[in-house]
């Protein structure tokens, strides 16, 4: 029984999170926010996550997996701009997370992110025989960088180019690894 409880705080730990994400930016929210909107105690809070930056990445990851499953029937071309539509679908959420004076650790859960798709990506490429420019974590977080500032600016524009304007720049920009 007690294992159920946990997972249920969990999911709705994660739930008041994002609801909040469409109200107001992640540096405003506090645990003690969470916890009433949540109807949990802090100790149940801290039974599931070490703190916000936790469950926000237990958040991120869940919408990562999102667009996992959007992504996995599109080619490289597509998956930017399916990327990124589903950004624009969940604006606030984003918005509120990334472009109001995001914090380190949150920016991290991005890079994150970014990194484990490409990680992925760089080994498949190497083993069709793509010969990269410099050591692969070099490679990696250059390119990581520049999609992650990109989109950044572009949640901080409130979606200001169009989505796939930004992909297709992003598509070119990648090429070489893709």
């Amino acid at each position: 029984m007690k294992n159920n409880r946990k997972v249920s705080a969990k999911t709705v730990l994660m739930e008041t999170l994002e609801q909040l994400l469409h109200k107001k930016p992640f540096q405003k929210i506090s645990v003690n926010e969470l916890c009433e909107a949540a109807l949990v105690s802090r100790s149940a809070f801290y039974a599931n996550f070490e703190d916000k930056y936790h469950l926000l990445a237990c958040c991120l990851e869940a919408k990562k997996e999102e667009i996992d499953a959007l992504t996995e029937t599109h080619s490289p071309e597509e998956f930017l701009t399916v990327i990124l539509e589903f950004i624009q679908q969940e604006n606030r959420f984003f918005f509120n997370t990334f472009a109001s004076e995001p914090e380190r650790e949150t920016l991290d859960i991005l890079y994150t992110s970014f990194e484990k798709h490409f990680v992925s990506l760089l080994k498949e490429r190497e083993t069709d025989g793509l010969v990269l420019p410099g050591p692969p974590e070099v490679v990696i977080s250059f390119f990581i960088g520049g999609l992650a500032t990109s989109t950044l600016r572009w949640i901080k524009s409130n979606y200001k180019i169009p989505k796939e304007e930004l992909a297709a720049c992003q598509h070119r920009l990648l090429e070489s690894i893709l």
